[in-house]
């Protein structure tokens, strides 16, 4: 986490995502359970608690992305 960016949505210039958390106001444990997705260069989504502005929707959606949480028994 210490190296990662992330451009919060509605700004144009990346900052640390440690201090994006911070900002957040995530504690150490939460900070620690927090799931991103990322492209090489940077932190798209912090699930649950913000998207970069690189990924905004600015005229009609053309993809869609589905997460599924697998537990012990299968997919909910």
């Amino acid at each position: 986490i210490d190296g990662d960016v992330i451009t919060p949505f509605g700004k144009h210039s990346p900052i640390k995502l440690k201090k994006y958390l911070n900002n957040k106001k995530l504690s150490k444990h939460e900070k620690s359970k927090v799931l991103l997705i990322s492209s090489p260069k940077e932190v798209l989504w912090v699930i649950n608690v913000g998207m970069s502005n690189k990924i905004k929707v600015k005229n009609i959606p053309t993809h869609k992305l589905e997460v599924y949480k697998r537990s012990d028994n299968g997919y909910r």
